[in-house]
C-alpha cells in the first residue's frame, strides 16, 4: 500500500465547492496551484466510486483535466520536499521546513510541516493576508481567525503581539495541523472544532477570514457581530469576479480601507463603523 495522487483542474468559479467535497473525504493533504488542486489520499482509505459520488454534481464540462496516479511510498516525502519552496512575503515574512536553509533578512519567520501543503502561505489569499496584517497594530490585540487552515496566520498574528487568539476550523486535519505549527513556532494560540456559527458571539478587535464566498456571504451577520466597533476585519478567498456580492454584503456595516489583488483573488481590510 501506499499513496494515490488525484490531480484536478478546474473552473475557478467551482473551487470552494471542490474544495469542501475534497475535504469531505479522508484526504491527507492538498496541494493548490492557479486553477488545480492536487489531493493525496491513503490508498488504504481512498475510494474511487465514493470520490465520484462526491463530484456527480458539477457539470461534466468544468474539469479540463482528472487523473488518478499512484506514488511509489518511498518517495512520498521526496515528493513534498520537491514541490514545496519556501515562500517569502517582501522582506516580511519566511515561511519554511525543517529541510530549507533559513534565509537571513526577514523580520518574522513560520517553521511548517509541509505534509499538509494547503495553507503553507504559497497561495495568493494567505499571502495577501500576511501583507494586510502586517499594517495592522495586533499588540495587546484579541485576535479571531475564522477558517485557520494550517495556523499560519495566528501564528503571525502571536508574532505581531496579538495578546490572544482563537482559531477555528471545520475541518479536523487543519485543527490538527495548527496545533502542530503552534509546536514548531513556540507560539500560543487555541484551535477549536467547529464552522464560523459554532463561534459564541464576543467582540474580537481583528478577525480574519480567509475562506471562501460561499460562507463569506452566508455567516456574513455572524462574522459582523463578531468584530468589535472600530475593529478591523480582514476578507478572503474571494474570486475577482465575487467583489460586488461581497462589498455589498459587508459594506453596511464597514468601510472598506483597502483592497488587495493577487492573481485572480481580492483581499479586503474593513474597519466595523461605530455604532
Amino acid at each position: 500500500m501506499g499513496f494515490l495522487q488525484v490531480h484536478i483542474a478546474y473552473d475557478p468559479k467551482h473551487y470552494d465547492v471542490l474544495l469542501g467535497k475534497l475535504y469531505s473525504l479522508p484526504c491527507d493533504s492538498l496541494w493548490e496551484e492557479e486553477g488545480s488542486i492536487t489531493a493525496y489520499f491513503d490508498e488504504a482509505q481512498f475510494s474511487e466510486m465514493q470520490l465520484k459520488e462526491r463530484l456527480h454534481a458539477f457539470p461534466k464540462d468544468i474539469f479540463q483535466n482528472f487523473s488518478i496516479s499512484k506514488l511509489k511510498e518511498e518517495n512520498w516525502n521526496a515528493k513534498w520536499e520537491e514541490a514545496f519552496d519556501p515562500v517569502e512575503i517582501d522582506s516580511l515574512c519566511y515561511i519554511y521546513a525543517d529541510f530549507h536553509e533559513k534565509k537571513p533578512g526577514f523580520e518574522h519567520y513560520i517553521r511548517i510541516a509541509p505534509k499538509m501543503a494547503f495553507g503553507t502561505g504559497h497561495h495568493e489569499t494567505t499571502y495577501m493576508m500576511i501583507q494586510q496584517m502586517d499594517d495592522i497594530i495586533h499588540t495587546g490585540k484579541e485576535i479571531l481567525d475564522l477558517g485557520c487552515g494550517s495556523g499560519i496566520l495566528s501564528v503571525f498574528s502571536y508574532l505581531k503581539g496579538a495578546r490572544k487568539i482563537d482559531a477555528i476550523d471545520i475541518e479536523m486535519p487543519s485543527v490538527e495541523n495548527a496545533e502542530e505549527h503552534k509546536e514548531l513556532n513556540q507560539v500560543e494560540y487555541t484551535v477549536y472544532h467547529g464552522g464560523v456559527e459554532d463561534v459564541p458571539i464576543k467582540a474580537y478587535d481583528i478577525v480574519l477570514a480567509n475562506i471562501n464566498r460561499t460562507v463569506l456571504l452566508t455567516y456574513a451577520s455572524h462574522i459582523t457581530d463578531l468584530v468589535a466597533s472600530s475593529g478591523t476585519l480582514l476578507l478572503s478567498g474571494i474570486l475577482e469576479q465575487d467583489k460586488d456580492l461581497v462589498e455589498d454584503r459587508y459594506n453596511g456595516q464597514f468601510d472598506i480601507e483597502s483592497c488587495h489583488k493577487k492573481g485572480k483573488w481580492l483581499c479586503y481590510k474593513l474597519t466595523k463603523r461605530t455604532s
